[in-house]
């Protein structure tokens, strides 16, 4: 049985460019047997049926930012692990996994928020103001007697802004927080199971699963 790629066999079949018939397909306009594919490199059989959607544009995909509630180091995004509940309403194309740019990495041994981004202007964004960006983290001890002002009297957390959330978690908001920033705690005397970064500048996780991800709405900013 003989297959060919997607995009070849829609260029052929609507007499299109390579270009325009990965757009096409990329932009989630082409079905395969009646089921909505986004990968051009997907092969067809030749018995299968291929559609174009009669509502087909020629379109550029906008670049994406996908949020991540990162916990696993090696953690990989895909459909399966989108969050549910994103209010978002960005329909998910493969296409936006494409060239993913990690972006502000989490300290050393922290959870929490990630960013990945398509988008040259936010990796530019975090890059430039990464210096100005106010970072929050949620840190998690069972010292529940723990005297906050231990920390605040060493210089790299003079500027922080410290407090308890609750009986277990200490709030801990600041501007280029130092990559070993759990080590620093420790050596403090604050015996931590979890840190967790939950904002960075305007953007917060939210109630985004552990290891799940939610688009960046347009009406974001950090």
């Amino acid at each position: 049985m003989s297959t060919q790629r997607l995009s070849k066999r829609l260029m052929q079949q609507i007499q299109c460019s390579r270009s325009e018939a990965e757009r096409y397909i990329l932009a989630g306009f082409v079905q395969v047997d009646g089921q909505a594919i986004d990968l051009p490199q997907h092969e067809v059989a030749d018995q299968q049926q291929v559609t174009l959607a009669p509502n087909a544009k020629l379109i550029d995909i906008e670049p994406m930012t996908l949020l991540a509630n990162q916990v696993e180091a090696d953690l990989f995004l895909n459909k399966d692990n989108h969050w549910t509940q994103d209010t978002s309403n960005q329909p998910i194309l493969n296409a936006h996994f494409m060239r993913l740019k990690k972006s502000l990495p989490l300290p050393a041994n922290c959870t929490g928020l990630q960013v990945f981004s398509q988008d040259w202007r936010t990796q530019r964004k975090l890059n430039d103001d990464a210096q100005r960006l106010e970072q929050e983290f949620i840190l998690t001890t069972e010292q529940t007697d723990f005297a906050l002002a231990v920390i605040q009297k060493q210089s790299v957390f003079a500027h922080a802004k410290i407090s308890w959330q609750n009986e277990w978690h200490i709030r801990l908001a600041m501007k280029k927080p130092p990559q070993d920033i759990v080590a620093l705690l420790t050596k403090l005397g604050l015996k931590l199971t979890d840190a967790k970064r939950i904002r960075i500048g305007g953007i917060s996780l939210g109630k985004v699963p552990d290891n799940q991800w939610r688009y960046m709405r347009f009406n974001e900013r950090f």
